[in-house]
């Protein structure tokens, strides 16, 4: 120990006292622990472990539900009604065997103590006929029960082995009936609507919207040639073009048979077209006294026009017709239409061209006829959405057959293909 103690002494002789900063440069060296990683471990073990703890502990506590099997395995506990009947009428309970009347001692294997007798009062769904294949034990009609005198030696009630019943059963179909759920066989039946039962009506109401490409047929009558700009008819043909527009419609259609339906209604169209006019005028008509253009002469400033028009009419329309109906399925149907329609021009606008001047004017009302009818043609499908409820889309052409214009030496007749977007509601 001495040479330990004289060794370290050596080697502290000349040893000077550290410097603070050398202790505070080690701290800094070291890894500092991280805190808060482990307090967010140990927070989420903890959690864990009472989720689970709390897990067991419920479902060891929770109240158990026991079923019918349940409540009829081995030693069931008789009802008051069958402790009663058996306490007052005694039987032999043997599995598959007759009833015996000589020792009223066992009842399916349970000793029967003597006890002061009472009438009970039996379920109404237990009666002298009811049957059970399982075992056989005598049963007694509630009308023997309640006339019968109980002596210190009670006579044992009998039956024909046909009549019997289950006290298990019985225990069973009592808790059974406390939790009975109506069925088919109560009468009470729930009807759920289907969609195969939308297309099965008579009377249906139905809007739309429509999507138009409206366009019309232009043409010179005859006779109109010496009356009219030789460049008027070129001019227009190469220069209007197809106009986009739109229309909304309401409907009716009753179904006399599964194939055959008429329909009717009221709509509102906008037709048209749009010009797009480019072009100059060098020359210029000379007519007689009557109108007849005789010759043409040049004149020294050329006249260039150049515009772009849109000429709209609005139309009040009141079609009819009959649709055939062919079934693809129960949910959806193809439909063919044709029909005809009154139509009335409400408002009509735009720029045209004066058919001898080529001078470009306003369009009004006046220039087209009030009514016109039309002939109607439609393709389209009909799917059931609902029971009450269904969607259309329909490919349909529209073409006139009056001569709108006013003119009497030209021909306007418009045309107008589209697409309806329908939705109908049955009512009957």
């Amino acid at each position: 120990m001495n040479k330990l103690d004289n060794f370290l002494k050596s080697k502290l002789e000349n040893a000077s006292p550290e410097s603070p900063l050398g202790w505070e440069a080690l701290d800094a060296a070291l890894p500092v622990a991280n805190n808060y990683a482990i307090a967010k471990w140990a927070f989420s073990i903890v959690l864990l472990g009472g989720l689970i703890t709390g897990t067991i502990l419920y479902n060891q506590n929770a109240p158990k539900e026991y079923t019918q099997n349940q409540v009829s395995d081995s030693n069931p506990q008789p009802s008051f009604s069958q402790q009663a009947i058996k306490e007052e009428h005694p039987v032999y309970l043997n599995n598959k065997t007759d009833v015996s009347s000589e020792k009223p001692s066992n009842i399916s294997g349970k000793t029967v103590a003597n006890s002061t007798p009472i009438i009970p009062s039996i379920p109404s769904h237990i009666n002298a006929q009811t049957t059970v294949n399982n075992a056989n034990v005598a049963t007694v009609a509630p009308s023997e029960i309640a006339n019968s005198v109980v002596t210190e030696k009670p006579e044992i009630a009998s039956a024909p082995q046909s009549e019997t019943i289950n006290d298990e059963n019985i225990l069973s179909e009592d808790v059974s009936d406390k939790n009975a759920k109506p069925s088919k066989s109560s009468g009470i039946q729930i009807h759920k609507p289907s969609r195969k039962e939308f297309h099965n009506g008579k009377l249906y109401i139905g809007a739309s919207v429509t999507s138009i490409f409206s366009y019309r047929s232009f043409q010179l009558n005859n006779g109109a040639a010496p009356f009219i700009n030789k460049n008027y008819d070129d001019i227009r043909q190469n220069s209007e073009a197809t106009s986009l527009s739109y229309g909304a419609s309401l409907t009716l259609e009753y179904k006399f048979s599964k194939s055959f339906s008429i329909q009717g209604g009221l709509s509102y169209n906008k037709i048209g077209y749009k010009a797009n006019y480019d072009f100059e005028i060098s020359d210029r008509a000379v007519t007689d006294n009557t109108g007849r253009i005789i010759s043409y002469q040049n004149i020294p400033n050329t006249i260039s026009v150049k515009s772009n028009h849109r000429t709209m009419v609005d139309v009040l329309r009141i079609p009819l017709g009959i649709n055939y109906n062919l079934f693809l399925n129960p949910d959806m149907l193809f439909h063919f239409y044709v029909g005809g329609s009154q139509n009335i021009l409400l408002s009509a606008s735009g720029v045209g061209l004066n058919p001898l001047t080529l001078a470009e004017e306003k369009i009004t009302k006046a220039d087209f006829v009030k009514k016109a009818n039309e002939i109607c043609f439609d393709l389209g499908v009909n799917m059931a959405l609902t029971s009450k409820y269904g969607l259309g889309i329909d490919l349909y052409y529209n073409k006139w057959l009056t001569n709108i214009s006013t003119n009497p030496r030209e021909n306007i007749t418009p045309f107008s293909p589209g697409v309806n977007f329908a939705i109908s509601r049955k009512l009957l």
